[in-house]
């Protein structure tokens, strides 16, 4: 396919964290930071959705000195449960698990108490971690494992795990530099996705407005402002076109009418093109705008380092 819009002459700049090592009892006027593990979380916070009751998210260590096999253990601090908006009087509006105890409130004021194991029983959500103890091999700086989420609410329920280092690979902190994440917070949205109408989109990447497809679905995750357009440049193009992306478009929709974007990149691929939106940086060319149920998108695109103006607008049938 090929692009009717121009370069912007502009390059992205990918950034690489580091991370070093440490043992505070060896600190002092010599310490180079060189004899300690610096076991870390690889960042402080994941998240990610889901229209099932279930999910596995990736969990992931890393350290610096790497000449020896080293094990650390993680640990489940907490887990906190969020309801939707529009939670009804009987249902479940927040909880909250620590040390094996859980505390439910609901929409009419009442609370319960149980412990996690009752809970559990009960059909609620579990998390486990698979295994809690990560190895380091030998000259390997990374290691991994997951989290696993049963039993989650599908109707906009959002779901927050803390994760924790155990107190002695925290304490392998380099005490020279602040690298160190050693807490990770989990955040899943599970919402199941239920239709929101149709529209007619319009691709102005690889077109000047003439490609579109009406009757495109609109779905929207129950309990929440998310909403997505379903496959729309397969619609699109896939008559012409039998590579044409299955991927989805996400959007917020706002009390006043209007719609916001993820930031970042879209994780959507247009025949090696990538969808990329960040307002703050780039405010002039991401930005949406719309006259009662027409939106139009403003938004980049990414081809190797180099950034490009893309546009797709789609009339909304609700």
């Amino acid at each position: 396919m090929k692009l009717t819009k121009y370069i912007l002459g502009l390059a992205l700049i990918a950034g690489a964290a580091t991370f070093t090592s440490c043992d505070q009892e060896n600190e002092g006027a010599i310490y180079d930071g060189s004899v300690c593990q610096n076991v870390s979380f690889y960042s402080s916070m994941t998240y990610a959705s889901t229209d099932l009751t279930e999910a596995l998210i990736p969990v992931e260590l890393t350290r610096t000195m790497l000449n020896e096999a080293y094990t650390a253990n993680v640990s489940i601090e907490y887990i906190e449960i969020k309801g939707p908006d529009d939670a009804g009087e009987n249902d479940l509006t927040y909880g909250y698990i620590e040390n094996g105890n859980v505390v439910l409130s609901y929409g009419n004021g009442t609370q319960q108490q149980m412990t996690q194991a009752e809970y559990e029983a009960e059909g609620g959500v579990k998390a486990v971690l698979n295994p809690s103890s990560l190895t380091f091999a030998a000259n390997e700086d990374r290691a991994e494992g997951s989290l696993s989420l049963t039993n989650m609410n599908p109707n906009g329920y959002t779901y927050v795990v803390g994760l924790t280092l155990s107190e002695n690979d925290a304490a392998t902190k380099n005490p020279l530099e602040d690298t160190q994440y050693s807490k990770h917070t989990v955040t899943v949205l599970c919402a199941g996705w239920v239709d929101a109408g149709t529209c007619t989109f319009y691709d102005l990447i690889f077109s000047d407005g003439d490609a579109y497809a009406t009757d495109v679905p609109i779905q929207h995750a129950g309990g929440t402002n998310k909403y997505r357009i379903v496959s729309p440049w397969w619609y699109v193009w896939h008559e012409s076109e039998a590579d044409a992306s299955t991927d989805n478009v996400t959007f917020y929709l706002n009390s006043d009418g209007t719609i916001a974007m993820d930031e970042g990149d879209w994780g959507i691929n247009l025949w090696g093109y990538g969808l990329y939106y960040d307002s703050t940086n780039y405010g002039d060319y991401c930005y949406t705008t719309n006259t009662d149920n027409y939106y139009e998108v403003h938004h980049l695109l990414t081809y190797g380092t180099s950034l490009y103006v893309g546009q797709f607008d789609f009339e909304w049938n609700k």
